[in-house]
């Protein structure tokens, strides 16, 4: 189960005393890829390229530094400074390692560092200083938790915006999930008169097609056949496997571009890998090169390609946000396909009333049980993570509250009241509605973001006249509906349980997590046989 536990990352200063910065230019007399190696595997053993979660527990952060240096009196005492910094933060479990961190590093060697053809030998004091290089770059991640309060927002919506951006990089996904949402979203643009040709060239220009994109970069992510233990690490011969070959050195061919702010990672989004030497290949960051399957391909397939094509990215946004649509439509269809006399409708299908009107995106009816749903593809730009809360937030509120379904969302309720024989045949006493809003952006998958949606929605809420009983707000994302389909739910009344849980699992929390406490993962069986038959392969 994913668990957003309190986790306070160590600074160098925390710890030393010191200016960060010291630490920083401490590293730069090693070569690049030594430092670069070394980050990378603390990211595999935080989460390595099977796992579905990040390992953050104390028992992950020790075995890196026994690795590194076993019982020496550096490391003696810097747990001793650790324990003394816990009790400043009210003991709170505190960290150095994290993948944040480890990304900002990454990035920072790659414009401070430069690399070697000698034989590197480790020593005492390489260890020391790239724990002490980790320590700052915790200062400097850290920093954006200080970002400026604003009078014009809630002390909560503050804590959200404070806390936003490096619960982020906590969030993993799930690679069979991500393949076949690629699938999805290639279906998508291939059926679209206007996409169509785009794509096929976009991915011509890197030699390859949509579907020899997809099925080598699965095989990247699980790096079978590899005989070295360091599963980060791939060798190929060109000779053999051209086309991965060629897949490799686009994906570490990289530019380093501007940067607008010390986490601008942009570089390593595009570019999640590192080229070792002439037939080895390192992975960066596996949640990276899954992101270029799904958030990572939407944008690069834009700002590399379309935008020289004339299209503007409104126009682009808007056929995005019709996919997103769609395919969340679709999924819940697969969800509830199992469950007799339940009445299921989504999009065109909701509109009603002269002027015509569009009650939700989904609407699901089971007896008494009404879910209603509004789809958002909203995104979170860089000036809203890093300019300050009330910038957050698009410097306006009532926008912001409008761009994820919030304000739609009462409005549905409010239409539902008084339009009632227009939008469905009459309601029981006592109709209960589950109101949720589905996003794709993971941005949102964070602790505080339900909760700040949830007492919005309701305080909204309270000034509607309606004879409903309302259960709390659901946050869920794309993945949220995807992996509803593990369930069975051959009987109507387990949808709803699993919604109601969403309240009875403690703090309002993201649907994922409670989906993790119910144990429901993704169906095995189900995601595999669409990836098989995408790729046109027997099952062995």
């Amino acid at each position: 189960m994913q668990k957003f536990s309190i986790i306070v990352l160590a600074g160098y200063k925390d710890l030393f005393g010191g200016k960060y910065n010291i630490a920083l230019q401490q590293i730069h007399k090693y070569p690049l890829q030594v430092v670069l190696l070394e980050l990378v595997n603390i990211n595999y053993v935080l989460r390595g390229n099977t796992d579905l979660y990040a390992d953050m527990s104390v028992g992950a952060q020790e075995k890196l530094l026994k690795k590194w240096m076993g019982d020496d009196q550096y490391i003696l005492d810097l747990y001793t400074k650790l324990n003394s910094f816990s009790k400043t933060v009210k003991n709170q479990q505190v960290a150095i390692f994290n993948r944040a961190s480890c990304l900002f590093g990454i990035d920072y060697c790659y414009r401070n560092l430069t690399p070697t053809n000698n034989k590197f030998i480790y020593t005492r004091s390489f260890w020391i200083d790239l724990i002490e290089f980790c320590l700052a770059c915790n200062e400097v991640t850290t920093q954006y938790e200080k970002i400026t309060y604003s009078s014009a927002v809630t002390l909560l919506e503050h804590v959200n915006a404070k806390q936003a951006l490096l619960n982020e990089f906590k969030t993993t996904s799930n690679p069979f999930l991500l393949f076949n949402r690629y699938i999805s979203l290639i279906t998508f643009l291939q059926k679209h008169s206007d996409y169509q040709a785009h794509l096929d060239d976009y991915l011509n220009s890197f030699g390859l097609n949509s579907k020899s994109f997809i099925e080598l970069l699965i095989l990247l992510f699980f790096n079978k056949g590899q005989k070295n233990h360091l599963k980060f690490f791939i060798h190929l011969d060109k000779k053999e496997s051209p086309d991965a070959y060629n897949l490799l050195e686009w994906l570490s061919n990289i530019t380093l571009l501007p940067k607008k702010h010390d986490l601008d990672l942009l570089s390593i989004y595009k570019w999640p890998v590192f080229k070792y030497s002439k037939e080895k290949f390192v992975i960066l960051d596996v949640e990276l090169l899954l992101d270029k399957v799904y958030r990572q391909f939407i944008n690069d397939f834009y700002f590399d390609f379309l935008k020289n094509k004339g299209i503007t990215y409104q126009e682009y946004k808007g056929v995005i946000g019709k996919f997103f649509e769609n395919h969340i439509a679709s999924e819940f269809k697969e969800v509830l396909i199992q469950i007799p006399k339940i009445s299921y409708r989504h999009t065109e299908q909701l509109i009603f009333g002269n002027p015509k009107k569009e009650l939700c995106d989904i609407y699901i009816r089971y007896k008494k049980n009404i879910f209603i749903g509004q789809v958002k593809s909203t995104n979170f730009t860089d000036e809203q993570k890093f300019q300050g809360t009330y910038e957050f937030y698009k410097g306006d509120m009532e926008r912001f509250y409008k761009d994820v379904g919030v304000s739609q969302l009462v409005k549905t309720i409010e239409w539902m009241f008084i339009h009632e024989h227009e939008v469905d045949s009459k309601y029981c006493n006592h109709t209960r509605i589950f109101p949720a809003i589905i996003l794709n952006d993971k941005f949102f998958e964070t602790p505080t973001m339900p909760l700040v949606l949830a007492n919005e929605f309701k305080k909204r809420l309270a000034i509607v006249e309606h004879n409903f009983t309302i259960t709390d707000l659901i946050v869920m994302d794309v993945s949220s509906v995807e992996r509803l389909k593990a369930k069975r739910m051959k009987k109507g009344k387990i949808f709803w349980k699993i919604l109601w849980k969403n309240k009875a699992s403690g703090i309002l929390p993201h649907f994922n997590n409670t989906l993790d406490l119910l144990n429901i993962k993704f169906h095995k069986a189900k995601e595999r046989k669409k990836l098989r038959t995408f790729l046109e392969l027997k099952r062995n």
